[in-house]
């Protein structure tokens, strides 16, 4: 954003922590604050990982909902950090968190709670985002990356003959199983993928 984007009376400036918050003790406790969540943040966000790798090689059609989630995934939160508040443990998350994780020194949640349940919240919202937007065009670049076309083919214009009804294939492919995944996805979704492939 711009210096003036408050107006042309207000201007926004670079400050060090230091200079805006003066006293040493305050200073020290904000500076606490961040670190922890940082922590916390990446050591919740390799717990998932890892939990939903997990899940997905004992069962392929495991029910992954829960994941999008804020209140479910505070509980990855709750397990890589310590207070002095008991909280409800997730018997899967913490198999997990034993099973796979090393050792490592769990930052204290005290005092900063509700900054995880914000980043919670927010790790739901990119995660259902991320799967309404981009999980079609993931799913067909998985196809085509397992199924490649063949690279020397006789001719050129066979070669693009050949191209266009493998693609269309493909994509005829990754369509099907999206549907079976979920009948309910709408065929505006998949526009931006037909686009790339030569389709209309």
């Amino acid at each position: 954003m711009p210096p003036t984007s408050d107006g042309e009376s207000v201007r926004t400036v670079g400050c060090a922590l230091e200079k805006l918050v003066p006293d040493a003790n305050h200073l020290q406790k904000v500076q606490h604050a961040v670190a922890s969540n940082h922590k916390a943040t990446i050591l919740a966000s390799e717990l998932l990982n890892m939990h939903i790798r997990r899940v997905l090689n004992a069962d392929a059609r495991a029910d992954l909902s829960c994941c999008f989630t804020a209140n479910w995934l505070l509980n990855a939160y709750n397990e890589v950090t310590v207070g002095k508040r008991k909280v409800k443990v997730n018997t899967e998350l913490r198999a997990t968190r034993d099973a796979c994780m090393p050792r490592f020194f769990p930052p204290d949640r005290m005092g900063i709670t509700e900054c995880l349940l914000y980043d919670a919240r927010n790790l739901a919202t990119v995660a259902a985002t991320n799967v309404w937007m981009h999980f079609s065009k993931r799913v067909l670049s998985h196809v085509q990356m397992k199924f490649a076309l063949p690279s020397h083919p006789p001719t050129v214009l066979r070669a693009w003959k050949r191209a266009r009804t493998s693609r269309r294939d493909l994509f005829s492919s990754s369509l099907r199983w999206l549907r079976k995944a979920h009948r309910a996805l709408p065929r505006e979704r998949y526009s931006v993928d037909k686009h790339s492939l030569g389709f209309r």
